[in-house]
């Protein structure tokens, strides 16, 4: 009985990938803080450890939600022919 595996990732497409992801999260955390200086009036009355917590959790939910985003291309690249693919 043969057992399915899949191919042993590259790890230039492994490293893309976490360049991309961070990229986001990145991305992510700049537009946050400039909603929060852009609507600086409702945060007033929040103390400092209450906005890092929110930061902290829009963290979370933003790496959650960009793994789900690039979940399809992570599969993709455990693909047996997606390396022929980018070769050429």
């Amino acid at each position: 009985m043969a057992v399915f595996a899949f191919p042993a990732v590259n790890a230039r497409y492994l490293f893309r990938l976490l360049k991309q992801i961070a990229l986001f999260m990145v991305v992510a955390a700049c537009l946050r803080c400039f909603y929060m200086l852009r609507n600086h009036s409702y945060f007033e009355g929040e103390t400092a450890a209450n906005l890092a917590q929110a930061f902290i959790t829009g963290a979370r939910f933003d790496f959650a939600a960009i793994a789900l985003l690039m979940a399809p291309l992570s599969l993709f690249y455990a693909l047996p022919w997606s390396e022929k693919i980018f070769e050429s």
